[in-house]
C-alpha cells in the first residue's frame, strides 16, 4: 500500500497543481477565459481597463477558436464528420485543418462533455495533465528520482510558452515533443542524455 501511494503521489500533485493553476470551478459554471479575467489582475491596473468579467464561457480571444470546436462537436453529435464548417463566409475547413486542433485529446474531451464551458475547462486541463504526466514519466525514466521528476514535470507543464499559448493549438505541438523524446529515449541504443537533447534541435 505504501509503495502504491508513493507511486501515485506525483500524479496527484500534478493534478492538484493543474487544477489550482486553472483557477476556475467548472461545477459552478466557471471556465477559463484569457482577456476579460486577465485585465482584472493588479498588474494590469496601470492600463486603466474598465472591464468587468463577463460570462465565463466567452471572451474576445476565444471567439476565434470556440466556434470551430462547437461546430465540430455539434456535427459529431449529429452523426456527421466535421470536415467543413459552413458558417464563416464561404466556409472553412474542419478537422483536417490542423491549427484548429480538432484531432487532439483535448478536443475529444471537449466533444464528450455536453456543456461547452465545462468541456473547454476539462479540455485545457487535459493538455496540462498530458504535459505534466508525460514529462514526469520521461524524467523519472532518466533519473529514477520521483521528486526531481515531479518538479521537472511541473516546470514544463506551467512554462511561459504554455502560459502564452494556453488557449491555442501551439500547446499541442509542445506537449507532443515530450512523447517524441520518450520515443527517442526508448528506442536509442545509447542511454546518453545527449541523444535526447539532440532531438530538441532536429525538427521532425
Amino acid at each position: 500500500m505504501k509503495s502504491l501511494t508513493l507511486r501515485s503521489l506525483p500524479y496527484l500533485v500534478i493534478l492538484l497543481c493543474s487544477v489550482l493553476i486553472m483557477g476556475a470551478n467548472p461545477f459552478k459554471g466557471e471556465t477559463v477565459a484569457p482577456t476579460d479575467i486577465l485585465v482584472n489582475y493588479p498588474g494590469w491596473q496601470n492600463l486603466h481597463f474598465d472591464l468587468q468579467t463577463r460570462h465565463p464561457n466567452r471572451s474576445d480571444m476565444l471567439d476565434a477558436r470556440l466556434p470551430r470546436w462547437i461546430q465540430a462537436k455539434r456535427a459529431l453529435r449529429d452523426g456527421e464528420l466535421p470536415i467543413w464548417n459552413p458558417y464563416p463566409v464561404n466556409g472553412i475547413p474542419g478537422l483536417q485543418w490542423l491549427p484548429a486542433a480538432i484531432l487532439t485529446p483535448a478536443f475529444g474531451v471537449f466533444a464528450a462533455i455536453g456543456n461547452d464551458a465545462a468541456g473547454y475547462y476539462f479540455a485545457l486541463l487535459t493538455n496540462l495533465l498530458i504535459a505534466g504526466v508525460g514529462t514526469y514519466l520521461l524524467l523519472f525514466a532518466l533519473t529514477r528520482n520521483r521528486l526531481a521528476a515531479t518538479f521537472g514535470a511541473l516546470v514544463f507543464a506551467f512554462n511561459g510558452f504554455h502560459a502564452a499559448w494556453f488557449f491555442w493549438a501551439h500547446i499541442t505541438s509542445s506537449i507532443k515533443r515530450v512523447f517524441d523524446l520518450m520515443k527517442d529515449f526508448g528506442t536509442s541504443k545509447s542511454t546518453k542524455i545527449d541523444s535526447i537533447f539532440d532531438s530538441l534541435l532536429v525538427p521532425r
